[in-house]
């Protein structure tokens, strides 16, 4: 059975600024995605990593390669799981692949991730009504995709996971 690796990437900095309270929501949020992934028996394996400010990236420039310290301002890899399937549905990933990088990392808290639309504005250093219309724009832009129709897209009611908060 093929295997996949998803990749979780995480800006250090912006994640060391993050209030308890929306750094104990992420870990949880990582926690019951690992969680429904084992209920599925696609789970193989996953692990947090070290900080990047411990890690080292080697890059190439000029065709020679190049070794650099972190921590890094960008994204860098801070966990992975490792999930057996039969398939991904590619038309599912190339959509989601289109949605804007705010629009993604929106779905991928709220909906893969479970956080409540509070924890998730606090992660991502935006406001919560910012995180509503996202969710808003990248369920209707789902929607319209060709290769989606018939598939059941979640309404803004089916993607509140907090008590009815947006």
């Amino acid at each position: 059975m093929p295997r996949f690796m998803v990749m979780i990437l995480e800006k250090e900095v912006e994640e060391r600024a993050l209030a308890p309270t929306a750094t104990r929501a992420l870990v949880e949020g990582h926690s019951a995605y690992e969680g429904r992934l084992r209920a599925v028996s696609a789970y193989l394996d996953g692990e947090q990593l070290r900080p990047s400010s411990e890690g080292r990236r080697v890059s190439s420039r000029d065709g020679q390669p190049r070794v650099d310290a972190g921590p890094f301002a960008d994204r860098a890899l801070s966990g992975y799981y490792v999930l057996e399937a039969e398939g991904l549905d590619a038309a599912v990933l190339a959509a989601l692949r289109r949605l804007p990088t705010r629009q993604r990392e929106v779905i991928a808290l709220r909906v893969f991730l479970d956080l409540d639309t509070q924890a998730t504005a606090e992660v991502l250093g935006i406001a919560p009504g910012t995180v509503t219309a996202h969710l808003s724009r990248a369920a209707t832009a789902l929607r319209r995709e060709p290769a989606l129709r018939g598939l059941v897209v979640p309404s803004r009611a089916d993607t509140t996971h907090d008590g009815g908060q947006q």
